[in-house]
């Protein structure tokens, strides 16, 4: 999902979860894991063009996949997992419920829109491939 759109969906569905819950830890909990998972973006934009910073650079990069190294430190389904035991041991704390249903929304969201390899967003897949761009996602279809 292209980068712009993460916010909007994720606002969206804050939304509709608080409507449908009138849970407010729930719904912020939901758009801050949701968004900020995108903050890993920056550490390889600068990673690939050595602290050479313009917005639209940044944002021409990360949707052309024209980087060096895709760390995407945050994206990982492993995360998913090990999130959700820290969900049921907090006893589903509303905060970290929320925060773990934003992240997982936004990671089948990248999974199904972004076209990835099927273990792209595997960090141990990538890391297992040195997080080279190329060889753990695909080119973008132009």
């Amino acid at each position: 999902m292209k980068l712009e759109y993460h916010a909007a969906f994720s606002l969206v569905c804050a939304g509709i979860l608080y409507l449908a819950t009138r849970s407010l830890g729930l719904s912020l909990g939901f758009l801050v894991g949701g968004v900020l998972i995108d903050l890993d973006h920056l550490v390889d934009y600068v990673l690939s063009c050595r602290f050479r910073v313009g917005l639209m650079s940044f944002y021409e990069r990360c949707e052309n996949r024209d980087l060096s190294h895709a760390v995407l430190l945050f994206h990982g389904w492993e995360y998913v997992a090990a999130s959700f035991i820290i969900v049921v041991v907090s006893d589903w704390n509303v905060w970290i419920a929320g925060s773990w249903l934003g992240f997982t929304a936004h990671m089948i969201c990248d999974q199904v829109t972004n076209k990835p390899y099927p273990l792209s967003y595997f960090i141990t897949w990538r890391m297992v491939h040195g997080f080279r761009m190329k060889e753990v996602f695909p080119p973008v279809e132009r």
